[in-house]
């Protein structure tokens, strides 16, 4: 994993634009979202590869820079796919808000890099944003 600062200003300009929709992204200030972007971790995961397995604890969320990523549950032996998630797609955020273990697995589709926000990076401007948890549960 690549620390933020190690991005080049077009990955971060894209980031910033793929991001745009994410609630997150539209109540933050810029500088806070500059602040989270710092403490980001920039990766590559090729095809087939896990971001994160059903029943483990949500202690992150993550933001497709590129490629896809599939988001599927299973029931004792039965997968069912929730979504597809390409560029710009946030995952994970509202298992870790509730202190929950992720309820699904999301393992890539294709080669492609995701950006991975830890718990530690979003703690603070929960305490900072009134109603914000209430608003990232609602989208």
């Amino acid at each position: 994993m690549n620390k933020f600062d190690q991005l080049t200003f077009e990955e971060i300009e894209t980031v910033l634009k793929i991001g745009k929709d994410f609630p997150l992204f539209k109540i933050i200030t810029i500088d806070e979202r500059i602040e989270l972007l710092e403490k980001a971790y920039f990766t590559s995961k090729s095809k087939g590869e896990y971001i994160f397995t059903q029943g483990e604890d949500a202690e992150f969320f993550f933001l497709v820079y590129s490629g896809k990523v599939i988001s599927y549950s299973k029931d004792k032996t039965i997968k069912t796919i929730d979504s597809m998630l390409k560029s710009g797609s946030f995952c994970g955020y509202k298992d870790l808000l509730q202190g929950k273990k992720f309820s699904n697995s999301t393992k890539t589709w294709e080669d492609g890099k995701i950006i991975v926000f830890k718990e530690s990076v979003i703690t603070p401007l929960l305490e900072t944003h009134d109603n914000l948890k209430e608003i990232l549960l609602k989208s």
